[in-house]
């Protein structure tokens, strides 16, 4: 049985984060980079989105779409190693989903992460 708006809701904004997805779009003359945390509850991963009056609930699947209105969108999970590399800006402005350095993926796009 899948849970309903409110369970989720009330399950998931305590939760921590566990998952960084980084999205690309496609779409040529567009090019949008954004990344997303997401909080795992009952095997699947969500997100709470601002929305006009509190907040929608969002999952990987559903930010395929990019702004542009393009489902044209590549998504990949963020796998990090830590490493003796320095983290700078390069891996905070970072568009591939692989992370080799100090933070093991804590801080890889986030410089593209949307709110």
């Amino acid at each position: 049985m899948n849970p309903t708006y409110q369970q989720l809701l009330q399950a998931i904004q305590p939760l921590p984060l566990t998952k960084r997805v980084i999205f690309r779009c496609k779409t040529r003359g567009c090019g949008k980079v954004r990344t997303f945390d997401y909080a795992e509850y009952q095997g699947k991963f969500y997100r709470l989105q601002p929305w006009d009056d509190g907040f929608n609930i969002a999952s990987p699947e559903s930010d395929l779409r990019c702004p542009c209105r393009s489902k044209n969108v590549a998504a990949s999970d963020i796998v990090g190693t830590v490493t003796r590399k320095h983290c700078d800006e390069r891996c905070e402005g970072a568009v591939s989903a692989v992370c080799n350095c100090s933070c093991g993926g804590k801080n890889h796009g986030i410089a593209y992460k949307e709110r």
